[in-house]
């Protein structure tokens, strides 16, 4: 029976469900954070970081809650390497990821952030040795790239902000960083646990970060945002935790490639459940070529990383 379902979970099948479900609940985020939007002034930045604090860490809650050693996963994790996970992954990309949006267009945000999948491919050969990229892989993630340009494409599309640029290409840097963190410390603790701790003390970070803002905002929840709040939680955990299982499964090329989905399922999200929101010919595109640059990747025949043990 293990034999099985270690070959399954090594499939392209078993990595394109995890990858499309992770996609669908990352994208289900952006329609619910503008929902939640309405129920609270998203002028001051404090604002954006206390709320973002609040949902982290009410899904790293959500994490732990289901995991029954909790501390021998304490005592076993290496501290310095949680902190830096949490920092990177929640605390300064979420704070670049936000500065970025008071001065720029959301349309320039959604275009840079996806840069997440090269810093992927550039960085983890540096971090793993297993891992290695060559010109094809390169090509094939450009061309799923390419996709998440044309899909962002409008008539108010751009902006002019060198330095809004910058705060979005190194968010997505923070975040590719906290995942390739993961990867060793795997092999102390399984990646579920790294993901709730992480979550609940980079949310704890935040909500310190703006202690009044953060103390007005629970003051003032109510029945809708707390409803909101608790999806766009799950969303955190649930996709974390199933992503860092991918990650100690499949190499990085193959992964990053899917990361392309994340944006357009936003997108047709939106559609979906805004009602200020409409579906047009580049969506239609943009999300064809992404496809085709995953396709490019699933057709060089990868072979997974070795597998964890939890």
């Amino acid at each position: 029976m293990n034999k099985t379902f270690e070959k399954i979970k090594q499939s392209r099948f078993f990595l394109a469900i995890g990858a499309v479900l992770c996609s669908l609940l990352w994208g289900s985020a952006f329609p619910a954070i503008r929902l939640a939007h309405k129920h609270f002034d998203t002028e001051p930045l404090a604002n954006h970081m206390a709320f973002a604090g609040i949902r982290f860490f009410i899904a790293g809650i959500f994490v732990l809650g289901f995991i029954q050693k909790n501390k021998l996963y304490w005592r076993n994790c290496p501290k310095k390497g949680l902190m830096l996970v949490a920092l990177f992954q929640v605390v300064l990309q979420y704070i670049l990821f936000y500065w970025g949006l008071n001065v720029a267009p959301a349309v320039l945000g959604a275009i840079l952030v996806s840069t997440g999948s090269f810093w992927w491919v550039l960085l983890a050969p540096m971090v793993d040795k297993t891992e290695s990229v060559n010109f094809k892989q390169f090509f094939a993630v450009g061309v799923g790239f390419l996709g998440v340009v044309i899909c962002v494409m409008n008539k108010e599309g751009g902006g002019d902000s060198y330095l809004s640029g910058l705060f979005f290409i190194f968010s997505s840097l923070c975040g590719t960083i906290a995942t390739l963190f993961v990867r060793p410390m795997n092999r102390k603790v399984p990646p579920h646990f790294l993901v709730g701790a992480s979550l609940m003390l980079g949310g704890l970070y935040l909500m310190l970060l703006v202690p009044g803002a953060s103390w007005g905002l629970v003051m003032n929840f109510n029945a809708s945002l707390g409803l909101l709040t608790i999806w766009l939680a799950f969303v955190s955990s649930a996709a974390f935790s199933l992503w860092y299982y991918l990650v100690t499964i499949f190499d990085v090329p193959r992964l990053s490639g899917y990361r392309m989905l994340i944006p357009v399922c936003g997108v047709l999200e939106s559609v979906l459940l805004l009602e200020d929101e409409s579906l047009s010919w580049n969506y239609l595109i943009g999300g064809t070529v992404v496809l085709l640059g995953i396709f490019l990747l699933e057709k060089m025949q990868r072979k997974p990383a070795s597998s964890s043990s939890s």
